[in-house]
């Protein structure tokens, strides 16, 4: 997701940003990394943090996209089968601590 979206931002014209951004590809990866999280945590606690991913692509896209012959479909929400568990989420959160500062490593060699 963040290398695409970062590739639409590159570019120097607007229309071509928008062409690349609006597009199925990019919707469907903000609702998949919400459902690995939710699948994870078991727990719609995070998902504000997605939701503004998503509000934000049909702010930019909806209108744009009403005026082609291009259909965007929306998955459904995931369903709460069971319980919040905060053991999970500190788990979650040490992986993404512990994969961002491998990341840092490897771009500083």
């Amino acid at each position: 997701m963040d290398h695409r979206t970062e590739s639409c931002k590159a570019k120097t014209n607007r229309e071509e940003a928008l062409d690349c951004y609006c597009v199925q590809e990019i919707l469907d990866s903000y609702y998949a990394c919400k459902d690995d999280v939710y699948k994870y945590i078991r727990s719609h606690a995070l998902d504000s943090q997605f939701d503004d991913n998503i509000q934000g692509w049909h702010q930019a896209c909806d209108d744009r996209l009403a005026t082609k012959t291009t259909t965007i479909t929306t998955p459904p929400e995931p369903t709460l089968k069971t319980t919040y568990d905060l053991g999970a989420c500190n788990r979650l959160a040490q992986s993404c601590f512990s994969g961002d500062y491998e990341t840092n490593l490897c771009s500083k060699s």
